[in-house]
């Protein structure tokens, strides 16, 4: 079965490295980009004798941290908002999505994790039928190639504001230096999380499953 090798199977950082050097990533000419101010934030910088940084190949994860990651995923999302309760009842449940990526990421105190995200490969369909990378090029007018996606990131919030978030995409762009993120315009923890970790606005577009509309953002 070796010659039915997928993106999935080249997680570590090296060979990923390897794979971006081999994608090129097109933004000349995009005018999005031209109109997007860069703001420097301060950098948090993480307590590395209180908290641990991991980044795993999903299969690695013992079950009790991918059910923690999972609960803070769940913990983080707004049950309240109707758009969302809408898109996360059709959806695979948090455990089957964190599998089914590429890598995860967690940030753990005394082996706990408090805070978790993923990355993708967006050019694979995906449970909603699409191939990411297409339908978000396609309604933002914006290069995403040689880009991976970012699907979930949560921290839990007693934890936010030390560093936590900056740490755990650093670990991510130790994967992909160039990586998306789509948001809803009402998940504003998040969006804050972007700014401060200086990530660029790129355009905000309707879905076909949201009601709300959705920001893309890259780093």
């Amino acid at each position: 079965m070796e010659n039915n090798k997928t993106i999935h199977d080249f997680l570590s950082v090296s060979d990923l490295k390897s794979f971006n050097d081999k994608v090129s990533h097109v933004v000349s000419g995009n005018k999005h980009q031209e109109e997007i101010p860069e703001v420097e934030v301060p950098r948090e910088e993480l307590d590395r004798e209180r908290f641990e940084a991991t980044i795993v190949k999903p299969e690695a994860l013992t079950d009790d941290v991918l059910y923690q990651c999972a609960d803070i995923i769940d913990g983080k999302t707004h049950f309240d908002n109707q758009d969302f309760r809408d898109t996360w009842n059709n959806s695979p449940n948090t455990i089957d999505r964190l599998v089914a990526s590429m890598g995860v990421a967690y940030i753990s105190e005394d082996d706990l994790p408090v805070a978790c995200a993923n990355i993708t490969d967006p050019t694979i369909s995906n449970f909603k039928g699409i191939i990411p990378l297409d339908y978000y090029e396609l309604k933002s007018g914006f290069s995403l190639a040689g880009r991976l996606q970012q699907e979930f990131f949560a921290v839990k919030p007693e934890y936010q504001g030390i560093g936590i978030a900056t740490e755990l995409r650093d670990l991510l762009e130790g994967i992909s230096a160039e990586m998306f993120i789509t948001v809803p315009v009402w998940d504003t923890a998040t969006i804050e999380g972007l700014v401060k970790n200086n990530y660029k606005l790129i355009a905000e577009f309707n879905t076909d499953w949201e009601q709300s509309p959705v920001q893309l953002w890259i780093n």
